[in-house]
């Protein structure tokens, strides 16, 4: 059994990355910022969500119906499938092109910033963004990170210590969080295979404990299976 921390979408942001990797002529791409930021910013913490470039590209089109069609978007409220029609219709139906070189930005770009020691924060818009799921989203999210080059261990801490650290930073009223020690929220969940190994392995628990109290893999599985299905 593996127990690691676990923190499912975070969305906050000391320094935006989305901010800084386009041109100020267009949206396309700045190559420069790879090269010239991450030394700047060498010791902060930053956050970049690079699963709705991911989810977005993956959409094999621009019909809305495929944002319903990824995994887990059958458990959405219908007050949130409502959000994603009306966001789709107002702004997500606009445009053409390919979102892929865009990932392969991003992925690149968070892996110069590793590599720089710019502490990252996981995260994925979810689910405001139509097509992100939350939860799991943020598993695409982790897989993401590790196959821009970046490893396992630190795809990891980007979801658990990096958080921890940068809310104790900000909003120092809150139960710190993102280590295992006396004092720490106890936010947990437990693996059957390590994850160190293969960051999929986070899809498969043994059980979660959230804020101290802890839900089986049956208890969560019932709980799913009593969701409405969309």
């Amino acid at each position: 059994m593996y127990l690691i921390l676990i923190v499912f979408s975070l969305t906050l942001s000391l320094t935006s990355c989305n901010q800084l990797t386009t041109s100020p002529e267009s949206d396309e791409p700045d190559s420069r910022s790879v090269s010239e930021l991450p030394n700047t910013a060498s010791g902060t913490i930053a956050y970049e969500s690079i699963a709705e470039f991911f989810l977005a590209a993956s959409n094999g089109g621009n019909a809305s119906d495929a944002y319903f069609a990824h995994e887990g978007a059958e458990l959405l409220a219908q007050s949130t499938r409502a959000v994603w029609n009306s966001n789709y219709n107002r702004s997500y139906s606009v445009g053409s092109g390919d979102l892929y070189p865009r990932l392969s930005f991003q992925q690149n770009f968070i892996k110069a910033f590793n590599d720089a020691n710019v502490k990252l924060l996981l995260g994925t818009d979810a689910p405001v963004i139509p097509g992100v799921v939350p939860g799991f989203a943020l598993f695409r999210e982790l897989e993401l990170y590790v196959e821009a080059g970046i490893s396992p261990f630190d795809a990891l801490r980007a979801g658990t210590a990096n958080p921890g650290e940068f809310i104790s930073q900000h909003m120092a009223d809150e139960v710190p969080f993102g280590v295992v020690d006396v004092g720490y929220r106890a936010d947990l969940i437990l693996l059957r295979k390590n994850p160190l190994t293969g960051v999929r392995n986070v899809r498969n628990p043994v059980g979660v404990m959230a804020r101290g109290k802890w839900y089986s893999e049956n208890w969560i599985s019932e709980a799913i299976k009593k969701l409405p299905v969309n």
